[in-house]
């Protein structure tokens, strides 16, 4: 939770079965339940000791699991399904929160859906990649004034990154969903999809299951 690790023993590789079903991913074992709302997630490949075919799950609290698939492809629709459902469901960022202070405070991230349809929701994603893009650039060229980076520039350079890179994916999906078969669509897939891989049926993504869980 925000970012820090849980205690060795609260931590470690366990067998759940999981079912992704609209923007919830719901992990179960023996009448247990634990529920994930995927909005403004990221799922992404990573790499871990003596274990292969992991994804990232970065969710929108800055909570992070691992996600250990049965194989490659497996982990490949894992990883295309809940980006997917992020890009689809997740709500327009809120404004900052008011501080009485300098210091960075990032966006409010809403848990409620968004009630845009597919296309404003791509728009959506693209405005906030350029609004992000040059914010970044500004932050860049703001180094240069700068003695030393701060601790607080660190922080907010690495949160823009992984906005951008969030957006960047969502904006992907959506524009390869709307625009399946054309060579002229809004987004270049080239440009973008580090987590994104082969396209599947939202249907089929749903009742996919997923092995081992690391919580």
């Amino acid at each position: 939770m925000s970012g820090k690790r849980p205690g060795m023993f609260k931590r470690g590789w366990k067998r759940w079965d999981a079912e992704l079903r609209g923007s919830k991913l719901t992990f179960s074992k023996g009448g247990k339940k634990v529920e994930i709302i995927c909005h403004h997630c990221l799922a992404s490949r990573t790499m871990t000791r003596n274990r292969h075919c992991v994804i990232l799950l970065a969710c929108a609290d800055d909570r992070q699991f691992l996600l250990q698939a049965a194989d490659d492809t497996d982990m490949q629709e894992w990883m295309h399904a809940i980006n997917k459902v992020a890009a689809m469901f997740s709500a327009l960022p809120m404004a900052a929160p008011v501080s009485n202070s300098n210091t960075f405070q990032p966006h409010s991230l809403p848990m409620s859906r968004t009630r845009c349809s597919l296309e404003d929701q791509l728009q959506n994603h693209m405005t906030q990649v350029d609004k992000l893009t040059q914010e970044y650039d500004a932050l860049i060229r703001q180094q240069s004034n700068l003695v030393a980076p701060t601790p607080e520039w660190h922080y907010k350079k690495r949160y823009m990154e992984k906005e951008k890179e969030k957006f960047e994916e969502y904006a992907h999906l959506l524009n390869t969903l709307l625009y399946p078969d054309s060579e002229e669509t809004l987004m270049s897939p080239s440009s973008f999809g580090r987590a994104t891989a082969n396209r599947m049926s939202y249907k089929r993504a749903v009742q996919k299951n997923v092995e081992p869980v690391n919580v």
